[in-house]
């Protein structure tokens, strides 16, 4: 049974393993292995075509330095059980090293698997009406997440943009309308056009 368990886990994976170097504690140990695994990460993203070849000395040099710079009690004392990874190296990497966070944000996305986006098919059973377009559903689908990142309605901040955006709301879509007829127009008559 262990045999089998230990096939199917991902720690098989070459590219898994190399992502313990994302690990705020493995960034406070040492230097040499860090480098390593960021070098077999790197690799399998290049081959895989997420990053360009030219851009991995960059990505390295900027990781490195994040290893440096980021105070060395902060990383040890890290506890990954409460702390999200992604906000943690995003509040730090993503302003001052922006390369080495895109391939962080790249690695920490490929762990999270399937689960998110089949969750996301039951919230959108819930928002699917007929004869709805993509944007209606993009906007359902935005605004309840949202107001879930702000940790509910009564913390929207409603800023200026909003008023005004909703004050338009009826003109933009009597625009899109209009702008929807006409593609659709300009369309029947290339179709009679090569007919």
């Amino acid at each position: 049974m262990c045999k089998k368990l230990l096939q199917k886990t991902p720690v098989t994976y070459p590219v898994v393993r190399a992502l313990s170097c994302l690990d705020p504690r493995n960034m406070a140990g040492s230097p040499e292995q860090r480098k390593t695994m960021m070098r077999r990460l790197l690799s399998a993203c290049v081959e895989g075509g997420f990053v360009v070849e030219g851009d991995c000395d960059e990505v390295m040099q900027q990781f490195d330095d994040f290893s440096h710079t980021c105070a060395k009690g902060e990383l040890e004392n890290s506890c990954v059980a409460d702390d999200r990874l992604d906000t943690f190296l995003g509040s730090r990497m993503a302003a001052n090293y922006p390369k080495a966070w895109s391939v962080c944000e790249l690695a920490l996305l490929l762990s999270h698997g399937q689960a998110s986006v089949e969750r996301g098919f039951s919230v959108n059973k819930k928002l699917v009406v007929e004869n709805q377009s993509e944007q209606t559903l993009a906007a359902r689908r935005i605004i309840p997440d949202h107001i879930i990142h702000v940790s509910g309605v009564t913390n929207v901040e409603i800023t200026r943009n909003m008023v005004a955006a909703a004050r338009n709301a009826r003109a933009r879509y009597a625009n899109y309308l209009a702008q929807q007829k006409e593609e659709q127009e300009a369309e029947k008559r290339n179709k009679k056009e090569k007919n």
